[in-house]
This record gives structure tokens, C-alpha cells and sequence, in this order.
């Protein structure tokens, strides 16, 4: 629930950055972007993961450029299911540049939502006086 709370904030600014940015993207209210946010997080849990099964071979090909495709028609979706209530997006260009915005800035501040490292090099000291340790006494790393 916690990584979900983090990434939802998180996306709450970055759609938040994309609306200033692009102008095909209006957010009219502080309700509307939270609504924005909660529902494209939704999306991305939810739906995204299938998306990305189906979409693997377009992936493969584009050498993963097709990810920025599928955030924006997510996107998109986002804008069409809120636009009675303050969050529209105007076209599928504005959704590609708002998508490429988002992931931006999603990734960089992302790096600051993390708890832990996901890389831990662990060494264990070497053994005094072995040149040649037994099996299992020797440098370790843990990864």
C-alpha cells in the first residue's frame, strides 16, 4: 500500500509537470488532477501489465519505443474518462508528448521513492593465513 501511495504522488506530479507543459493537456481543478493521477495509477497496476504482454513483439521490434505509446494511450484513456470532470486530453499527440513528460519525470523521481538500494554489495572478509579457502569461506557477493 505504501509503494502505491508513493507512486501515485509521484504520477500526481509528473501529470501535474505535463500539464504545464503541454498544451494539449488541461487539468481544471486540484480534484481533476488527483482524479487524473488515481485513475492513470489504476491503469498502469492494472491494465498496463497486459498491455505489455500483447504488446511484446511491437516492443521487440521498436527496441521498447512502443512503451511510450502505450503510456499515452493510457493516457489518452485517462483524459476521455475524466473529461466531464475537468481533465482533458486533445488528441494522441498531445498524449505522446504528455506520455514522454510523465515517464521523465515519474523516472527521475522515482529514484527518491525508493526505501532501499537495488543493488547491495555484501563482502565477507577473506579467511587469515588461506590462499586457497574451502569451498563456500571464500569472497562473496551478494547481489
Amino acid at each position: 500500500m505504501k509503494q502505491f501511495l508513493i507512486r501515485w504522488i509521484i504520477l500526481t506530479v509528473a501529470i501535474m509537470v505535463a500539464d504545464f507543459l503541454v498544451s494539449g493537456i488541461e487539468c481544471n481543478s486540484l480534484a481533476a488532477l488527483v482524479g487524473a493521477s488515481f485513475v492513470l495509477t489504476a491503469l498502469n497496476t492494472f491494465v498496463k501489465p497486459l498491455l505489455l504482454i500483447l504488446a511484446a513483439p511491437l516492443l521487440l521490434v521498436s527496441l521498447g519505443l512502443f512503451y511510450f505509446v502505450l503510456n499515452a494511450i493510457l493516457l489518452f484513456f485517462t483524459g476521455a474518462v475524466l473529461h466531464e470532470h475537468g481533465f482533458e486530453v486533445h488528441g494522441f499527440g498531445s498524449a505522446l508528448g504528455g506520455s514522454l513528460i510523465i515517464s521523465f519525470i515519474s523516472t527521475i523521481l522515482g529514484f527518491f521513492g525508493k526505501d532501499k538500494p537495488r543493488l547491495a554489495i555484501n563482502r565477507t572478509p577473506e579467511p587469515k593465513n588461506a590462499s586457497n579457502p574451502p569451498p563456500g569461506k571464500g569472497p562473496v557477493i551478494d547481489i
